[in-house]
């Protein structure tokens, strides 16, 4: 520990609190308590010359408003403030603070806390726990960076809750909000998470100048009152979620915000009074917005741009759509059914107007579906007030997705070289026992698996020479009597068979491998809800659970957000939801089973990196209907990605069935699912 001169304390408090959030109670600090671990012998009174070795030692015998300093190092804490302090890192990069996945790291039961300049790691993987954990009022945290959790800063029940200029990443949920309210997070990037910001039954929130991407959902609200958005950027989310999902909300205003390459840019369910302008809508693959049963939505002032199928698709719903520039949407610049929709004043990228069919290359097209559209009168030229008027490049450089900590796979057995595979699977599989190899990153069959792994699924038929898939699948109990969502074997047995005759063992795990149970039944997932069964039931609650990297996971069950589609369950796109119930009901003439099996690989597919990014003739609504482009555009792709084929084939294309044919066999990525990236081919 080098010697601090006390002359340097004075310059120090001048240097460090200037830059602390001020507390909304307004009161200055009366101490500045200093923590180091590296002071292992003592004495420890606080100062810069003894300081704590301990953070939880700084706390008991701080007093109120007083600041904690902590010096770079690495402190393996649980910390509760039952009182009003400032808890400083030397440097948010080298101070971190960790749970070792035992629970939280920082509980907070003190209104007018300020936390700033840590990294939180490795909390626990249970419900309860976050990195930061809080049940207070007026709480600021600043410059933190948040790694690797269920959950990274939670919230239920209290007010005034500021976030600033913090990364968040590689967490189920980034931060968790229930009933609380005047909410702000400002300045902060979230990436890499399951859902990156959660608001349920709360209010007054403000998302400002974030960037959210490479997540399964960039922000989710249900139930939620007056949340505005403004000049954030939601890009590469999941390819079948993406950027904003509103449910049940009410007062909701989007503006001056970026959406591209999201599955879709914003979602809008079952809610009222939705306002979305001045935004740019570049590239989404389904849909820059999606409306289902939403009243009162405005969009307003946007540019929608060279969205792969659809800008605007609305169903049961009620909206003024107008002065937006709509420029090169693959099928629809507005699709509407059962749908009131005042979309005049638009700009359609011709002086005519909307296109009335696919087979138009002049302008976007408008649907003429069931409702009440006007279109009439459209602008005669392009207007120059849509969109943002600022470079998200510039504002916005996303970080590189961090891969700097990898949980130790323990393997049984005696391991006479140390290089982590035991001497019995080397010596069965050719290996050297006294000779150490890499086998943390050996993959020779290029099956996304390491040798590591192999051994690890050993047992489970997997070979290091031959490509595997493992895939464990879940299903809910049926509400309905007499009906079961357990996938049948025959089914399975089917799902199995094209891989085995392109040389690639498919295992799945439906209680046979340690996995794969039924759960209890719920009526109708939300995307919470599944990152929940998620970590519950496929992670067991455990940060460093060894399925993890190998498995894929499904869940089957009755409802969910939709019929069939993959998920983040966590950091990367490992895992899909069949809704078993709602497709029944749309394919009578299927057995149920069929259904979910058929939908499985279709889900699987895309685990496997065959998104609608890829190519056009993936999840393409329009390749379903004869009188459309993209059927005769796509009628030769006969993969089960394909729409039209989902359920009559069981299978992937090998791009041997004519023009527009895609090889996706030749296409499979075996290790998307381990290290997800949306961003388009160049």
């Amino acid at each position: 520990m080098a010697s601090r001169p006390i002359v340097i304390i004075a310059i120090a408090l001048l240097l460090i609190l200037p830059i602390i959030p001020p507390h909304a109670s307004a009161h200055a600090p009366t101490a500045v308590l200093y923590v180091d671990d590296d002071n292992t012998q003592g004495p420890w009174d606080g100062t810069p010359d003894h300081p704590y070795q301990h953070i939880t030692d700084a706390v008991a015998n701080a007093t109120d408003n007083d600041t904690i300093y902590i010096e770079n190092g690495t402190y393996h804490e649980q910390i509760t403030l039952t009182k009003p302090l400032t808890i400083q890192g030397q440097e948010k990069n080298t101070t971190l603070v960790t749970a070792d996945g035992k629970g939280s790291i920082l509980t907070i039961g003190a209104d007018h806390v300020c936390v700033t300049d840590l990294t939180f790691l490795n909390s626990a993987g249970r419900p309860d726990t976050a990195a930061v954990d809080i049940h207070a009022d007026h709480t600021i945290i600043s410059r933190c960076i948040i790694y690797r959790h269920r959950l990274g800063i939670a919230i239920t029940g209290h007010t005034d809750l500021t976030v600033t200029d913090c990364m968040i990443h590689v967490t189920q949920q980034g931060i968790h909000i229930v009933n609380s309210s005047r909410i702000t997070i400002t300045d902060t990037y979230l990436y890499h998470n399951a859902i990156s910001i959660l608001l349920k039954g709360s209010s007054a929130a403000t998302i400002n100048a974030c960037f959210m991407h490479t997540n399964g959902v960039g922000c989710y609200a249900q139930h939620d009152t007056a949340l505005t958005i403004t000049h954030c950027a939601f890009c590469d989310n999941n390819d079948n979620q993406g950027g904003v999902f509103l449910r049940n909300t009410t007062s909701t205003t989007i503006t001056d915000s970026y959406f591209k390459n999201n599955g879709v840019g914003v979602g809008i369910k079952s809610s009222n009074d939705t306002t979305i302008a001045h935004s740019t809508f570049i590239k989404n693959t389904h849909f820059a917005v999606k409306l289902w049963n939403a009243t009162a939505t405005t969009l307003q002032n946007n540019s929608f741009d060279s969205n792969l199928r659809n800008a605007v698709y609305a169903e049961y719903s009620t909206l003024t759509y107008t002065r937006n520039l709509l420029h090169n949407d693959t099928n629809y610049g507005l699709y509407a059914a059962h749908t009131t929709a005042n979309a005049t004043r638009n700009w359609w990228g011709s002086a005519l107007g909307p296109a009335r069919t696919s087979y138009s290359t002049r302008a976007d097209r408008g649907s003429r579906g069931q409702g009440t559209l006007q279109y009439y009168p459209w602008l005669f030229t392009a207007p120059n007030d849509t969109g943002i008027t600022w470079d998200p490049l510039t504002q916005f450089t996303a970080p590189q997705h961090p891969d700097t900590w990898k949980p130790t796979l323990t393997l049984p057995g005696s391991d006479t070289d140390g290089d982590g595979a035991p001497d019995w699977w080397e010596i069965k599989w050719g290996y050297d026992p006294t000779v150490p190899d890499d086998h943390a990153h050996l993959d020779p069959d290029g099956d996304g698996l390491t040798n590591l792994q192999e051994c690890f699924t050993d047992a489970m038929g997997s070979n290091p020479f031959h490509k595997d898939i493992f895939l464990e699948i879940d299903w809910l109990t049926s509400l309905t009597p007499n009906v079961t969502n357990q996938p049948p074997q025959k089914y399975l047995d089917q799902m199995i068979a094209p891989y085995a005759q392109h040389n690639i063992t498919l295992h799945v795990d439906t209680g046979n491998f340690g996995g794969g149970e039924e759960l209890p039944s719920k009526a109708d997932l939300t995307y919470e809800d599944i990152g929940n069964d998620y970590w519950d039931h496929f992670l067991n609650d455990d940060l460093n659970n060894p399925r993890k990297g190998v498995f894929h996971y499904g869940l089957l069950c009755d409802d969910s957000e939709g019929g069939g589609f993959v998920v983040i369950g966590w950091d990367d796109l490992d895992s899909f939801t069949i809704a078993c119930q709602r497709l029944q009901e749309k394919y009578t003439h299927f057995a149920r089973g069929r259904l979910s099996v058929g939908g499985s690989m279709h889900e699987l597919g895309h685990l496997e990196g065959l998104i609608a990014a890829r190519f056009g003739g993936i999840d393409n609504m329009a390749a379903t209907h004869l009188q459309e482009k993209g059927f005769w555009e796509y009628r030769h792709y006969h993969s089960c990605l394909n729409y039209c084929y989902t359920y009559f084939l069981m299978n992937y294309s090998d791009g041997s069935h004519g023009t527009n044919d895609f090889n996706d066999w030749a296409h499979l990525n075996f290790t998307f699912f381990k290290a997800t990236e949306f961003a388009l081919p160049s």
